[in-house]
């Protein structure tokens, strides 16, 4: 006796415009390039990300959030995606970023 089971899950989120929270790396050949982007982010979110074009093989440009780049500097989170994330990409891949800073200060009162 064969019997056939078909499951099917799906789960949902809200989806946000953009489909991003705080950064985008976009790889040197994906689908869709750092103007075409820009633009459509600029209608989306104006003036909430900043985007940067990267002279590397693998990665073309980057998209920041702004508020970000407020609390760190531009070249140390690029850095970064270089170290951490270039690794993991290849040159067509898109990869979203959610991005957690946290500042610390001390003060002797």
């Amino acid at each position: 006796m064969e019997r056939t089971t078909t499951i099917i899950r799906a789960r949902g989120r809200q989806f946000n415009l953009p489909p991003f929270k705080d950064g985008l790396v976009v790889g040197r050949d994906a689908p869709i390039g750092k103007r075409a982007l820009e633009r459509a982010i600029q209608f989306l979110t104006p003036e909430q990300f900043l985007g940067i074009e990267i002279e590397d093989e693998v990665i073309g440009c980057v998209f920041i959030r702004k508020s970000d780049l407020r609390k760190i500097e531009k070249e140390k989170i690029i850095n970064f995606i270089l170290r951490y994330i270039k690794p993991i990409m290849n040159k067509r891949d898109t990869i979203s970023l959610d991005i957690e800073i946290t500042i610390e200060v001390e003060d002797e009162i």
